[in-house]
């Protein structure tokens, strides 16, 4: 799985990836499209480790969560961190 860049915004990385899953039906062979568990897995899998060892600490799974939850919560922690790094300079 691909790994969101430090500069890339957690919203801008998920749509990225679901871009890029639609052009799957145009490559040559027969691998189809990721689902949406896996697009939803792809995304959890490309969050820095601290933010998904605090996912998983905090009780949650990625099978009792929407997308939309996901996201709203790495956007969360994208901010925390932001605010922590502005905090620090």
């Amino acid at each position: 799985s691909p790994k969101k860049p430090r500069n890339v915004a957690v919203q801008q990385f998920f749509y990225r990836i679901r871009e890029l899953n639609g052009f799957v039906a145009w490559l040559p062979g027969t691998e189809p499209p990721l689902t949406a568990d896996q697009l939803k897995q792809s995304l959890y899998d490309g969050m820095p480790s601290t933010w998904r060892e605090r996912f998983v600490d905090s009780g949650a799974t990625i099978a009792n969560k929407t997308t939309a939850e996901l996201c709203r919560y790495f956007r969360k922690q994208e901010s925390k961190a932001a605010a922590k790094q502005a905090e620090n300079e």
